[in-house]
């Protein structure tokens, strides 16, 4: 995958359901994203605010700003910049007040560097590099505890290694593999006390198969496949004890259906299709409140997830759109939200 082929930042999206009504929706335009135009963005959640980092632009641009949404002002503000070298596809995880971004690639070179942001004084500290370097790898956090999952490795090649980081000790540590056919691109995120990954790619394979992780046991399991076509670089996210899965792409077409998976029954249903042209890399969810459940990065282009809240039902999706080279000088990103009927 070339990074002709990957995505530029278009627009954020966000979606508003409930238990009852988590198949409905309603979709309206909000505030513009102030940077520019990208590929393969980071992204989290800190606080009731929605952060955006690094990315690709066009050329040999790589990114290292950062930028802070606030749903209450509707509003986009620059932050301190990564300290770290520009780069794209790198993860990004949250604990506690932190969050934590790092691995990547920029051209040739790829990173193991992770940085550790504090949102309450917009500062960046350098924390213990990953194990080894990384890039379009998938993250989520736990607890206390952040996860690093597949991606490519320094080699190149596809990886199903699972990497735990605690920041008491500032140590990373090896957990159980994914089980599947190791790959990259694969979308990561969890809910309170489970992890999850889907799809993924992997010579010239796009998957759809679907794992739970438990850190209590160290244990996968093998779930309920997707029920849609095979894709890369969806958006998704943890809600209301549902797991929504949207957009992405295949060699056959850019896809704008959405889905949710119900744990408790191991079962998929279709959602609300997503309203303006079939988008895929995206890269993130977030919260209106500091009550959190967490999910982090994923696939393609596009590395983080967003942590979610039960209270209020609300999450936001960055969404990308297909590059063309007249994109980065004339289109300005869009922001959406969407609330339940």
């Amino acid at each position: 995958m070339k990074r002709t082929n990957q995505l530029l930042l278009s627009a954020i999206v966000s979606m508003s359901f409930t238990a009852a009504h988590a198949q409905t929706g309603v979709w309206t335009a909000k505030a513009d994203f102030s940077a520019s135009g990208r590929a393969s963005a980071s992204s989290f959640v800190l606080q009731g605010k929605a952060y955006v980092c690094l990315g690709a632009g066009s050329g040999s641009a790589y990114y290292k700003d950062l930028w802070q949404y606030d749903p209450a002002a509707d509003a986009w503000t620059q932050k301190a910049d990564f300290p770290g070298a520009g780069r794209a596809e790198a993860v990004a995880f949250v604990i506690d007040t932190f969050a934590y971004v790092g691995t990547g690639i920029s051209g040739s070179a790829t990173f193991s560097d992770v940085y550790r942001y504090s949102a309450g004084t917009n500062t960046w500290t350098p924390v213990a590099d990953f194990p080894d370097t990384r890039r379009a790898a998938g993250a989520f956090a736990i607890g206390k505890t952040g996860y690093v999952g597949g991606g490519l490795g320094s080699a190149g090649s596809p990886t199903k290694t699972l990497h735990a980081y605690d920041p008491a000790p500032d140590k990373w540590s090896t957990t159980a593999d994914f089980p599947g056919v190791a790959r990259s691109y694969m979308t990561m995120l969890n809910s309170g006390s489970l992890g999850f990954a889907f799809g993924g790619f992997h010579a010239g394979t796009y998957y759809k198969d679907f794992y739970t992780y438990d850190p209590a046991s160290n244990t996968w399991t093998k779930r309920a496949d997707f029920t849609g076509d095979n894709r890369v670089a969806p958006a998704a996210f943890y809600l209301n004890d549902l797991v929504i899965i949207g957009n992405g792409r295949n060699p056959s077409a850019h896809k704008q259906d959405w889905f949710t998976y119900d744990l408790s029954k191991n079962q998929w249903a279709q959602n609300t299709s997503y309203p303006v042209n079939s988008t895929y890399g995206c890269v993130g969810r977030m919260a209106l409140v500091p009550f959190l459940k967490n999910s982090t990065n994923f696939p393609l282009p596009v590395q983080a997830m967003w942590r979610l809240p039960r209270q209020p039902t609300l999450s936001w999706l960055i969404r990308f759109t297909e590059p063309a080279e007249s994109w980065f000088n004339t289109n300005r990103p869009l922001w959406f939200t969407a609330s339940a009927i």
